[in-house]
């Protein structure tokens, strides 16, 4: 066990088997693993650690891909928006446009 905490604590990511070994260990009942119990400590801490910038780095990349998603369907949804629910500005430039083509029909003139 020694060694398996040694070699996790020098690893870059813990295994979660032996974190999960070292969580059951009841200190008060193995009185002959007490100088396990700093390192034991660390590789938990660690663990811990490691655990919380995962969740926190999956939690900001949902926060930015929302974040994209939002405004990409804002701006869907501005495009198919009738006429009478767009800005005033967008309605008369689409108006001026349209009144252009029909004054350019010579048989409505």
């Amino acid at each position: 066990m020694d060694k398996a905490i040694s070699a996790q604590l020098k690893a870059e990511a813990p295994a979660a088997a032996v974190v999960k070994k070292v969580q059951a260990i009841v200190w008060s009942e193995k009185p002959y693993l007490k100088r396990l119990k700093p390192n034991a400590e660390k590789l938990l801490q660690k663990a811990k650690n490691q655990r919380d910038q995962a969740a926190a780095s999956a939690s900001s990349q949902s926060n930015a891909t929302s974040t994209r998603k939002q405004a990409s369907a804002s701006s869907a949804s501005q495009k198919m928006m009738p006429l009478f629910m767009r800005p005033l500005s967008s309605c008369v430039k689409g108006l001026s446009t349209a009144w252009g083509q029909i004054v350019a029909i010579p048989w409505l003139v």
